[in-house]
């Protein structure tokens, strides 16, 4: 298994000023091609489509599952939550190629929505405690524009 060293101090201090991290090579290519196979292995049981949101996906495929418990990521995840930790939501999100743009049953092609409440948190003199962090982890060649289907802002958790 491979597992990164990360700087944590340094990432809290990152998280804390832009709202988000980017961890690159965090899962080894071996890890990696194992979820991959995870992930068709599930699809292979949901009926066709141009986009898939597959909840409780941990229940899925125990190579799913593992990622909870990440050597790399949980150390960090305590340092800027604490060691109250629970799980909220694991969701399987694959989007297939659409140049058509090409409406799915789900509408889930969407172009922008903010993760969290609405209309938003409670806070306290304009300050906001972490409430949740989404992982997320991407599996698939992003390295070109118009790859994903996540848009980050830096700083707009404030």
């Amino acid at each position: 298994m491979t597992t990164v060293t990360l700087d944590i101090p340094k990432l809290a201090r990152q998280f804390e000023k832009d709202g988000y991290l980017l961890l690159r090579n965090v899962l080894s290519e071996e890890r990696i091609a194992v979820l991959n196979s995870a992930v068709d292995g599930i699809l292979s049981d949901e009926q066709e489509s141009l986009s898939y949101n597959i909840y409780n996906s941990v229940e899925r495929d125990p190579s799913i599952l593992s990622l909870m418990d990440n050597p790399t990521l949980l150390p960090l995840i305590v340092n800027l939550m604490g060691y109250n930790i629970q799980l909220h939501i694991s969701h399987l999100t694959v989007r297939k190629p659409n140049p058509d743009d090409l409406k799915t049953q789900t509408n889930s092609f969407i172009h922008w929505h903010q993760d969290g409440p609405a209309p938003k948190f409670p806070s306290i003199n304009g300050l906001t405690s972490t409430y949740y962090i989404k992982v997320c982890f991407i599996l698939s060649e992003m390295s070109e524009p118009d790859r994903g289907n996540t848009k980050i802002i830096p700083g707009s958790h404030k």
